[in-house]
């Protein structure tokens, strides 16, 4: 229920900012009236991308090229977290720890707080 509200809400408010001339919510709801006048953006770059047209007129460009620009654009900070989390996935386990023993590792040191009474 709540992917279609957040997803209609998206609906709406690119509706109203990319078809129509006066922005407003009234203008944006009276055009859910008119399910061809909705602007869905993912449909649209489906379909823009996959016009060889289109790909003629802006050129190719290099996969890395999605990784060094692309990637920090869209997920800014974000990709600070994964990069985090995968360098703690790859790091070599202790032996003899379980994974489930790492809460208690963190729970044992000094720089943790305890609400515990």
């Amino acid at each position: 229920m709540g992917f279609v509200a957040a997803a209609s809400l998206h609906v709406v408010v690119d509706t109203a900012f990319f078809a129509i001339d006066t922005v407003s919510i009234r203008s944006a709801l009276g055009a859910l009236a008119d399910p061809g006048s909705l602007v869905v953006a993912p449909l649209n770059l489906l379909r823009y991308n996959t016009k060889n047209v289109n790909l003629a007129e802006h050129g190719l460009h290099p996969r890395w090229l999605h990784a060094v620009v692309n990637a920090p654009m869209l997920f800014g900070a974000g990709l600070v977290v994964v990069a985090s989390a995968a360098a703690d996935l790859l790091q070599p386990r202790r032996a003899g720890l379980k994974p489930s023993d790492r809460g208690d590792l963190l729970r044992a040191s000094p720089l943790s707080f305890s609400c515990d009474t």
